[in-house]
């Protein structure tokens, strides 16, 4: 479309839509600086950092991905096209979780489409969730009532990850499409699409700080295919430069605020590439995808831009299979951080449903999206017998779950052992935090004059949510407040078993019981309308297909009893190890899956590592059994070969031969790079020069710090650390840091030193063990008198120069040769020296040792 004409649709749909306000699409088209879709939220600014900082994320490329624009076309959807509308934040939610899925390998590139008018409505219109939990939350947006229709007013990250969160968003666009709002932008979407739609759910949501953290954002997305980012838009910051590529820099926050997605950087982007007339100071952009359709679709956005806020969003999702009911009192679309309290609960009914005879509660959510690095503990009490105590109930221990939150954000957190909960009973989640950092869901109210057009109530007498104080647990409830429950939710699965059946260990364990299937009066006689895992006429169990046995079939496969390792068609009760399936890999015993193996364990295929008993594969980690802590290689198998240091949730540890080394102490290295070790672990608190069996080695972050020439601090001194990151106790030379160059002698500055010290750049003057460059003169120096330039020797060239005694000449080394009798020649003449001195005094004739004669007038060559 001509952008002439386009410029005018938005005018004309602005005009029909919402008399009273400027044209609202993200790109600053117009002659003003209010390009509005974003509202800027507290979460946006002010990120916490997450430590260990940049030290585990150094090996990043310095650009990526390797062909820049081309690549992302090649490997991710066509652009979006917000226009005509103010919902640049809906479009970039959406996209990161498109991005997500395709890097996971769950969607395509081709067919993935999620809904942004889905997300902006019920962001502003909520429903109820199925369960119930959320019943007094509630969003009603008067749209005709209102000067902005709220499709203009925008949103940010932050209203994306509460509806994401609540299982609101992610639906097909084709079950609610865009187009939707072109000509009734006053349209009510079905409540049906609010729940039960969705194709994917949020797993975890991250803030990173992208001006104090770059690295962790470029490793997220390479991780995640991209980051979603705001930043205040004006037609002053825009610039094009060659290949239909656009760029942008801004020195100020003058502008509307437009969400985008970082999907790549160039740490070498060149400044020069920026409009001349608004250039940053350095090299290095990020490159960013627009919601703009075709134009400016992508662009390279300098590192310097001064409006582009603090956070950089993580949208971590799965597909929507992963659990069947959440369970949740927080419906509200803002929160706040509680500061008082560092133990909370939340308690929740199981619901009765047909066909359904438990649940297993196998996963809970924390909202910190105001803290980072928080130490947490997850307790389960099920059948409560008061409803006003957490703790009423009965303690699942071997459920307890504890660990360390990364960045602030939203975290789901599989439990160490799944629960089972009985239909109509009550079960609390109580939490216990280290640092005050949990949320509560807040309300919200808008109005003009006495008119409310946006109205955001939480309920605040529930009577679910709890805080401790003391000993004992008291309702969180505001009556006369805008705060209403906290944010803890609980993810199950429907169950059609009996409930007991899971719970008994000693099952699977009978080897001589070939009827282990022990419904076997529940199974039709065999016929031709049969296919599964079921028991001949022989007593034995096969699978079979269209009523007969498939002889060819080798696989793990499922009846109502169970998952079962099927050997030519037959179950195998023998079979003792692991089985593979399209759905992972497997501990099995006796011919059945465990799914209660949560263990490293030992198999006839080797030891590795399970949970909920599925060999955990695609990463590396270290894990715990009973002989010790081991290093679990991405097949999810224990390496006894390995030498490496590697992490798990507690920190990066030191393996030998596989195993944690809790006596290590000194260097260990890993692919990225060589770490500070004690007593096995690395410390990522080490920032110093230090000494290690192998020798004295500069930290930073915990980590040798190599590639480049300094001089540290430590408490005995400044030291030379070489390239290798180590002290060199034989360096004799001129070395830098941030606060100058100083004078090494075996190793270590010394500031005694005055006089000439050299290094391969050249020959320097140093007083006190310190490079002066402020020095342009002719100088007494230990070694004799040298002419510096900028604290430099100046060498190479015969020259005449002068200090406050006279003028000298200089020899080609640099040296006032006081034994010359001659002409010598600088860029005011040629002057007649005598014992290496301009004499002024001389007038009359000189002839040189070739013969040449010269005419000395007061010292000078006529």
């Amino acid at each position: 479309m001509n952008r002439k004409k386009l410029i005018v649709l938005i005018a004309a749909v602005t005009v029909v839509t919402a008399p009273s306000t400027v044209t609202v699409w993200a790109d600053n088209t117009t002659t003003s600086e209010t390009a509005n879709g974003y509202i800027e939220s507290e979460l946006d600014n002010n990120t916490p950092l997450y430590e260990p900082d940049e030290s585990l994320y150094m090996s990043v490329p310095t650009a990526y991905p390797e062909n820049g624009i081309a690549d992302i076309r090649a490997d991710y959807p066509a652009n979006r096209d917000q226009n005509p509308y103010g919902t640049c934040w809906a479009f970039s939610s959406t996209g990161l979780a498109e991005f997500d899925m395709i890097n996971d390998g769950l969607a395509d590139k081709d067919t993935v489409d999620f809904s942004e008018a889905q997300l902006a409505y019920f962001a502003y219109n909520f429903v109820t969730d199925p369960l119930g939990g959320t019943e007094g939350d509630k969003a009603k947006y008067n749209n005709k009532l209102a000067s902005t229709i709220y499709q203009n007013r925008g949103g940010n990250f932050e209203y994306a990850l509460r509806r994401y969160s609540q299982w609101i968003g992610l639906v097909n666009e084709s079950d609610v499409p865009y187009s939707i709002f072109k000509n009734d932008t006053n349209a009510s979407i079905d409540s049906k699409y609010a729940y039960g739609y969705d194709r994917a759910h949020l797993q975890n949501a991250y803030e990173i700080n992208i001006k104090q953290q770059p690295q962790q954002v470029k490793e997220m997305i390479r991780e995640h295919g991209a980051v979603g980012a705001m930043y205040y838009d004006r037609n002053a910051g825009w610039g094009f430069y060659g290949d239909d590529a656009y760029t942008y820099y801004d020195a100020d926050r003058v502008g509307g605020g437009h969400a985008v997605m970082i999907v790549g950087w160039d740490d070498n982007f060149s400044k020069d590439n920026f409009r001349e007339t608004n250039r940053p100071a350095n090299n290095g952009a990020w490159l960013v995808r627009n919601s703009w359709g075709d134009y400016k679709d992508y662009f390279w956005m300098s590192y310097d831009t001064v409006s582009l806020a603090d956070t950089a969003w993580v949208f971590d999702v799965t597909g929507s299979d992963n659990y069947d009911n959440n369970y949740q009192l927080d419906g509200g679309i803002n929160t706040y951080k509680v500061s008082n309290y560092t133990t909370m609960a939340n308690v929740f009914t199981v619901g009765e449903k047909e066909g359904v005879t438990y649940e297993k509660l196998k996963a809970v959510s924390l909202s910190m999206t105001r803290e980072s690095n928080v130490g947490y503990k997850i307790q389960v009490y099920t059948d409560l017998t008061n409803l006003k105590d957490p703790t009423s109930g009965t303690l699942q221990e071997s459920a307890t779950t504890e660990g360390t939150s990364a960045f602030a954000g939203f975290y789901t957190i599989p439990l160490k052992e799944a629960v089972n909960l009985k239909p109509g009973s009550s079960f609390s989640v109580v939490v216990t935090l280290d640092k005050a950092a949990l949320d509560h869901e807040s309300a919200y109210k808008e109005a003009r004059g006495d008119t409310v057009i946006w109205d955001c109530e939480v309920n605040r007498e529930n009577s679910r949510s709890f805080y401790k104080y003391g000993t004992k647990f008291y309702n969180i409830t505001y009556p006369n407040g805008d705060d209403g429950n906290l944010c803890i939710k609980a993810f199950t699965t429907n169950c059609t078993d009996v409930i007991d059946t899971p719970d008994v260990p000693d099952t699977p364990d009978v080897p001589d019981t070939p009827d282990v299937p022990n419904t076997p009066d529940k199974i039709s006689p065999i016929g031709k309308e049969k296919t599964g895992v079921l028991k001949g006429t022989d007593g034995a169990w096969y699978y079979f297909k269209d009523g007969e046995i498939d002889t060819k079939c080798n696989d793990v496969l499922k009846n109502s009893n169970g998952w079962w390792v099927i050997r030519n068609g037959k179950v195998d009760f023998n079979y003792n190890g692991i089985a593979s399936n399209a759905n992972g890999d497997w501990y099995c015993q006796n011919g059945k899956v465990n799914f209660n193996a949560n263990d490293i364990l030992y198999t006839p295929q080797g030891w590795y590592y399970f949970r909920s008993g599925k060999v955990q594969k695609g990463k590396e980690t270290v894990q715990r059994n009973s002989n010790g802590w081991w290093y679990i290689g991405t097949d999810g198998k224990v390496d006894s070969n390995k030498n490496t240091v590697a992490r798990n949730s507690n920190g990066w540890w030191v393996i030998r031969k596989g195993k944690v080394d809790f006596n290590y102490n000194g260097i260990a290295s890993n692919a990225n790079g060589d770490w500070y070790c004690q007593n096995g672990k690395v410390n990522f608190n080490a920032k110093d020069v230090l000494y290690t069996p192998q020798g004295w080695y500069y930290f930073r972050s915990g980590k040798v710090q190599k590639g480049q020439e300094t001089v540290q601090r430590n408490s005995n001194g400044w030291w030379y650390i070489g390239t290798d990151g180590k002290v060199d106790f034989n360096k004799n030379t001129v070395a830098q840091n941030s606060n100058g160059w100083w004078v090494i002698r075996n190793g270590k500055v010394d500031f005694n030193y005055n006089g000439i010290a050299s290094n391969a750049n050249g020959d320097w003057y140093c007083q006190n063990g310190k490079v002066n460059f402020n020095v342009n003169d002719v100088l007494y120096t230990p070694q004799g008198w040298y002419y510096f330039r900028g604290g430099k020797v100046q060498k190479g060239k015969e020259t005449v120069q002068r200090n406050s005694n006279g003028w000298w000449y200089i020899g080609t080394d640099g040296k006032v040769d006081f034994s010359y009798n001659g002409i010598a020649s600088n860029s005011y003449g040629s002057w007649y020296c005598k014992c290496g001195k301009v004499d002024f005094d001389y007038s009359g004739k000189y002839k040189d040792s070739t013969g040449k004669t010269y005419s000395i007038v007061n010292g000078r060559v006529e």
